[in-house]
């Protein structure tokens, strides 16, 4: 999409994210993460949570928690997906 110069939007970026956290992508979704304040998307709190969601699917409980202690709007989404991440990685700790 890039290279083609088209600039990823708020529907893109979710749907890409969403995607990298259900296939365990960290890399990718990283990368995509790292895009989202480039392209002025940062304030979306969608993307936000989606972002929260895909660190707490791939484990990854201290990127999702620094992204929550960063957001401007917690939302009943935000701290629902917050709670789901560390009942996740306690539960896979405890194996």
């Amino acid at each position: 999409m890039l290279k083609t110069g088209l600039t990823p939007d708020n529907f893109t970026c979710p749907s890409v994210v969403k995607a990298c956290g259900r296939c365990l992508m960290i890399g990718v979704g990283g990368s995509v993460h790292s895009l989202i304040p480039k392209v002025g998307l940062d304030s979306d709190k969608y993307i936000g949570n989606t972002l929260l969601r895909m660190y707490a699917a791939c484990k990854e409980i201290d990127f999702g928690k620094a992204l929550f202690d960063e957001m401007p709007e917690r939302d009943v989404v935000s701290w629902s997906s917050m709670i789901a991440a560390f009942v996740t990685w306690y539960a896979s700790s405890m194996i």
